[in-house]
């Protein structure tokens, strides 16, 4: 027994020893637990069933790998910047071939032509080698441009990185500083133009912030300049990506040939990408250098699919990374992830689920609907948070021109662009049926009002109105609220009316704040149409839209009563709660017919929508303005100092009314929490 024992340990001990000094060391594990996300229906990252799992760890001798990529014929190229070599591995003979051995300096970047010649970015000697599917070099390296267009070299540090060859020979290289962009060189090494670089827009926010920032760190934290591109990859249609350390709007990047973006801004980027590959089907595949999801697989339109693995120095598990630089994808679809630090390479396979999710899509591609439609379905049976599903049975139902069904998984997928499309189509199919009974209806009703034939029907019935109309129009509440349309026309008319002869009472300004706050709550979180709506039924938080629009309002009322008080003004209390109040009546009027019509909208029509938004909240912002310099009885420049004084004075209060709410918060809970303990107390007593 016990030799048997010992036997085991020694066996282990040289699987061990050979998987850290073998060269052609290949290590078969077990698959261990690692947390794997997928895109949510709600739009957040959200825990699903495995969809890649390790099958194997290599450790080849590396000292300090750089770069991975996979040939087709599935060799797989490593560079190694310690070691001064390019690893070339056979994963089917568990053989391994240095290339560039006493040649190169410090191989980073490298890629294979359509021909299996090797191109190798050596940072330490600032050429392009260039070896040919047997090792050898191929010609001379190629070194620096030297014609006019690419600038002066003088001032330009070609020092290469990545490094990538499109089908038609044509050089993509990655420099370590160069901003104008990826250097594009044709198979000479001629140069012929930069690609890709990257714009930066400098907002106000980060000029603020850059006033508060240390001089040390302010180019560091927000730079003035684009960020570098730090990595390339070129699929076989010829169709160029790139990744940008440090771009937080769009780090990821699509180009067509002709050098536009095809990748939108809203598709949860990460500012650490390392590398980026494309397999034959247009996935893509990134690796960050982020605590979590280190690994992220993408569809052809940038949407997420999965994401798995962790950041975590001197782990030794599986889907655990000390610094994950590379990444490739073999013709099985098997994932091959290198990491600098930990000096191996993981390989992924897919799990069912993964292999489920790509088959639909491809099935889709090839136009295969109904068996596609049978995919999805099975996806969703096994993860049904999973949106990609909902939106493929979305177009597919689209195009069956089942459009009432296209739309409700559209809605499930939140969704918007393509449920707007389905609407669409449907309001069309509705208009054709109905327009005819439509312009009737209206012709009858424009008829109607012309001769007159209500009043005619009510003199013949012998009903008399005009009793209830005085007793309406002698109505307080209604005389007050007709000032409200009267604002739109006549606002020095009302603001005199209020001040002076007092118009409107306390009380039904309080009513038109009450209005105020549920009209936007209303419209903004369930009458408006959905395809305008911000929120998710889910994501409503009542007490914040109360807060946002019960609460602000009263804190600049409150703001600029104050200031005022300070700054000779003539108006009281009163006068400033009811002006401001009346000053909305264009929200008041018009956002919940605005809101109930945007129903019938589509994003054909957005701009209605949003242009009728924006004159809305300037006009009441406008006549708040001039509340402000009627009731306090300002000039322009006392006006101008007025407001400034009052956005001022809410930052206070906003502050203050924070730092007393989270005090009594605190408070509560430590009433909550010794009422238990009293409780607890009391029942271990009796």
């Amino acid at each position: 027994m016990w030799k048997k024992i010992s036997y085991l340990f020694a066996l282990l001990l040289m699987v061990c020893l050979c998987s850290n000094f073998n060269a052609n060391a290949g290590n078969e594990i077990t698959n261990e637990p690692y947390d794997t996300r997928v895109m949510g229906l709600e739009g957040e990252l959200v825990t699903s069933s495995m969809a890649y799992e390790a099958i194997n760890v290599l450790n080849l001798g590396f000292n300090n790998p750089k770069d991975i990529y996979i040939g087709d014929n599935n060799i797989i190229y490593i560079s190694d910047a310690g070691n001064k070599v390019v690893y070339a591995y056979n994963p089917n003979t568990n053989q391994t071939i240095e290339i560039g051995k006493d040649i190169l300096g410090s191989p980073e970047g490298i890629c294979l032509d359509v021909n299996g010649n090797l191109f190798v970015a050596d940072s330490a000697k600032k050429v392009i080698y260039v070896f040919d599917p047997n090792g050898n070099q191929v010609g001379k390296p190629i070194g620096e441009p030297t014609e006019p267009l690419y600038g002066n070299v003088d001032k330009l540090d070609f020092t290469p990185m990545k490094v990538s060859v499109d089908r038609g020979g044509n050089i993509y290289v990655v420099t370590q500083s160069n901003q104008n962009g990826v250097i594009q060189m044709n198979k000479e090494g001629k140069f012929i133009s930069y690609f890709g670089r990257n714009t930066t827009s400098i907002s106000l926010e980060i000029r603020i912030k850059r006033l508060f920032t240390p001089k040390e760190e302010r180019d560091i934290l927000y730079p003035l300049t684009p960020a570098l591109v730090s990595n390339i990859a070129i699929d076989d249609k010829n169709v160029v990506y790139t990744i940008s350390k440090n771009e937080k709007n769009q780090s990821l990047k699509k180009y067509n040939i002709n050098g536009t973006n095809l990748l939108g801004e809203a598709l949860m980027f990460d500012t650490g990408y390392q590398d980026v590959a494309v397999d034959d089907n247009g996935y893509i595949y990134t690796v960050s250098n982020n605590k979590q999801n280190v690994i992220t697989v993408r569809d052809k339109d940038g949407n997420i699919l999965f994401t798995f693995g962790n950041t975590t120095s001197g782990s030794i598990s599986v889907g655990h990374f000390d610094d994950a630089v590379g990444i490739d994808v073999d013709s099985n679809g098997d994932l091959w992830v290198l990491d600098r630090v930990g000096k191996t390479l993981q390989v992924f396979t897919k799990t069912k689920f993964a292999t489920t999710v790509m088959e639909a899509m491809n099935l889709y591609n090839k136009g295969r609907y109904e068996d596609a439609e049978a995919a999805y379905h099975e996806i969703i049976a096994q993860n049904a948070s999973f949106v990609q599903a909902y939106i493929g049975l979305g177009n597919i139902a689209q195009r069956n021109q089942d459009f009432e069904l296209a739309r409700h998984y559209f809605k499930i997928a939140n969704h918007k662009t393509g449920y707007s499309d389905a609407f669409w189509e449907i309001r069309d199919n509705w208009l054709s049926r109905n327009l005819l009974w439509m312009a009737i209806v209206i012709v009858v009703l424009v008829l109607l009002h012309i001769f007159k034939v209500r009043k005619r029907i009510f003199k013949l019935a012998g009903w008399d109105l005009t009793p209830v109309k005085e007793k309406i129009k002698n109505n307080s509440y209604y005389k007050e609220f007709s000032y409200l349309p009267k604002m739109l026309r006549k606002p020095n008319d009302v603001l005199y009316d209020i001040k002076f002869l007092q118009k409107i009472r306390f009380s039904t300004a309080a009513i038109f704040f009450v209005l105020f706050v549920v009209i936007n709550i209303a419209c903004d979180t369930a009458i408006t149409g959905y395809i305008f709506r911000t929120q998710l039924d889910s994501q409503v938080n009542l007490g914040f839209e109360i807060l946002k629009w019960g609460v602000l309002i009263l804190l600049i009322i409150i703001g600029n009563f104050l200031v005022s008080s300070l700054q000779k003004g003539e108006g009281f209390f009163r006068d400033t709660f009811i002006g401001v109040m009346v000053a909305f009546a264009p929200i008041l009027i018009f956002k919940l017919p605005m809101s109930i019509i945007s129903n019938v909208l589509t994003y054909n029509e957005s701009y209605i929508f949003e242009l009728v938004e924006i004159v809305l909240w300037a006009w009441s912002i406008f006549n708040v303005i001039l509340t402000f310099k009627s009731i306090h009885n300002y000039n322009l420049g006392e006006l101008i100092v007025n407001i400034l004084l009052t956005v001022i004075a809410v930052i206070i209060l906003v502050f203050l009314f924070l730092m007393v709410y989270i005090l009594f918060m605190q408070f509560f809970d430590f009433i909550v929490s010794l009422v238990k303990e009293v409780l607890l107390r009391w029942k271990r007593k009796f």
